[in-house]
């Protein structure tokens, strides 16, 4: 399975939310008992871990919520970054989405 290509964007110092409904044949994927995990790092393979997402799951809707507070999205730099999604469920690892953060410079601080 590849993961769908999603791009997000965020603008830097702000509290950062994007949520996921995941589905199969137009029906929730049930998340119950899923662990999730999300990184964004500076290249796809990279050692160096940029921020992590904090995962909010609700299992039987298939919905996921990725969290950034202000604090992590400040502490980033602007510019192009790597993310992906991966869902862990009794050892069976999937990744379900992947794409580019783009993080944008601020104006008022």
């Amino acid at each position: 399975m590849i993961p769908a290509e999603h791009d997000l964007y965020c603008y830097r110092g702000q509290t950062y939310s994007q949520g996921f409904r995941l589905e199969r044949n137009k029906q929730p994927i049930d998340l119950t008992g899923v662990a999730v995990k999300s990184h964004i790092r500076p290249a796809e393979n990279s050692g160096t871990l940029t921020a992590e997402f904090t995962a909010v799951v609700s299992g039987p809707e298939g919905r996921i919520t990725l969290n950034l507070t202000a604090e992590q999205t400040a502490a980033l730099t602007p510019g192009v970054y790597e993310w992906d999604l991966q869902a862990t469920d009794n050892a069976t690892v999937k990744y379900w989405v992947r794409g580019k953060f783009v993080v944008e410079g601020r104006v008022t601080v």
